[in-house]
């Protein structure tokens, strides 16, 4: 199960960020057993499509569309 929270969202003229909160959680017969809690980074930049980038891994997990 993955839940989101703490969206924040900043904006400038060529580009925009939300940073948000995941919890992942497992789940044994409908009861969590472990949960952690990642942050990550939206990355819009106008007219180059956008990315999804994870700040503390060691390597960065990087979705891009264009």
């Amino acid at each position: 199960m993955v839940d989101f929270s703490n969206l924040t969202i900043k904006s400038s003229h060529h580009c925009a960020f939300a940073y948000f909160d995941a919890t992942f959680s497992k789940l044994k017969n409908e009861v969590v057993v472990q949960s952690v809690i990642e942050r990550f980074k939206l990355c819009l930049v106008f007219g180059d499509g956008w990315k999804i980038i994870h700040q503390h891994a060691s390597h960065p997990l990087e979705v891009s569309h264009n």
